[in-house]
């Protein structure tokens, strides 16, 4: 179906070795129609690998371009490395693998990376390949004019310059991870499995094992897990932690009552920690930035399609509780209305419950009126997205559903 249409619909995840790490590359969607799924792909990412055209690159770098819209997706879902590839340089003009080009494209994109993104300088890396020849992907481009260029690795990465794609992505540091937290499992795909269901996703924090009561939120269904194996090679394992990609057998959960974007909790939660269970809830305050591309004010009781991680719900912003100033103090109450590039909190009214945890994870809305297909804000949460807006729900959720007696904390 990808083939016949000619572009990228769903997400396609590749297991890569490097001389230092394991890396789980997930190919997401470019297309503007599929930007959710893009979403998605990019929630549990640790490093985001943005792919611009040396022949075409004014197309997508354009204000209705994608590639500004991914880059700004990126920093918010909370990605803070990025490495550009810059393909088809084996066609660019006056001559293949021009220096001239590179430096114009690289420039470009690690300024508007750098600038408009606020990604740290020493974050962000690029270099030049060619698809079509494998040139510079694994192997080095020998003899090439563009061995002297500043910008192969960016000028302020270091010794990245020169490196193929596979010695950058290599070259990047793993972020912390979140092994002493509650157990949180971020699910990307279910399908039935017996009586029960076969779960794949990811450990955002804490530790699994086979045999662990876990419990499915928002819907509070428990289930033991009966296998444990790695995703997507479906090696078995004992046990998995922060940052491993996974797949469940969890035999007493029922298919209907669970979907992508739940997350899978402890029921036995560990000595200290508090929360064992991610708090759900239908209507919560949220801190948003709206983008420069809004072209309809935001207003009260707007209808929008809000996207959590793999969640997606129909929602509307019930309240506009107050402006914020650059520093991120209010500057004025209860606004009418929310213009471009406008910092704000809002209220979000679901129509069902959703995990709406605090903490700095993102999100996306859509508007349901026409044509209307853009991000419109963005923020450290969660993100809605209605033609053009992103969200930071670092919410305070307003009504908290909890867990029958016997689930636990909320």
């Amino acid at each position: 179906a990808e083939r016949s249409h000619g572009v990228t619909i769903d997400l396609a995840h590749k297991v890569v070795e490097t001389a230092t790490k394991v890396v789980t590359i997930v190919d997401a969607p470019g297309h503007a129609d599929f930007v959710p799924r893009m979403i998605a792909g990019a929630m549990t990412a640790d490093v985001g690998l943005l792919v611009v055209a040396a022949t075409d690159f004014e197309a997508g770098f354009s204000s209705g371009g994608q590639t500004k819209e991914h880059a700004l997706l990126l920093k918010s879902l909370g990605v803070h490395q990025v490495l550009v590839a810059v393909n088809k340089m084996d066609a660019t003009a006056p001559e293949p693998y021009s220096r001239e080009r590179f430096d114009t494209v690289a420039s470009l994109i690690v300024d508007f990376l750098t600038e408009t993104c606020k990604f740290a300088p020493d974050k962000v890396r690029v270099v030049p390949v060619s698809a079509f020849t494998g040139d510079n992907v694994a192997r080095k481009l020998p003899g090439s004019p563009l061995r002297d260029s500043p910008a192969w690795g960016h000028p302020t990465a270091g010794p990245a310059g020169g490196l193929t794609l596979v010695e950058a992505m290599d070259a990047f540091k793993a972020p912390p991870r979140a092994f002493c937290k509650p157990l949180r499992i971020l699910l990307s795909d279910v399908s039935p499995a017996g009586k029960g269901v076969s779960a794949t996703g990811q450990v955002i924090s804490g530790e699994v094992d086979v045999g662990q009561p876990l419990v499915a939120r928002p819907s509070n269904d428990r289930s033991l897990v009966k296998q444990l194996m790695s995703s997507p090679e479906g090696a078995p394992l004992a046990f998995a932690s922060a940052g491993d990609a996974v797949q469940l057998v969890l035999p007493e959960l029922d298919p209907l009552r669970v979907s992508a974007g739940d997350v899978l909790c402890s029921l036995a939660p560990r000595e200290g920690l508090e929360r064992p269970l991610v708090p759900v809830a239908r209507k919560f305050e949220a801190r948003l930035t709206t983008l420069a591309a809004l072209k309809v004010p935001l207003i009260k009781g707007a209808q929008v399609v809000l996207h959590v991680g793999l969640t997606e719900v129909a929602a509307n912003v019930s309240k506009l509780v107050c402006l914020l100033n650059a520093a991120g103090q209010v500057a004025r109450a209860r606004p009418r209305a929310l213009g471009p590039s406008s910092g704000a909190v809002v209220q979000v009214t679901c129509e069902r419950a959703i995990c709406v945890e605090p903490k700095p994870t993102q999100a996306t809305a859509q508007g349901t009126a026409p044509g209307a297909a853009r991000e419109l804000a963005y923020g450290p949460f969660e993100a809605l997205r209605r033609g053009g807006l992103l969200v930071d729900l670092c919410a305070r959720p307003c009504e908290l559903l909890r867990p029958k007696s016997g689930g636990g904390g909320g």
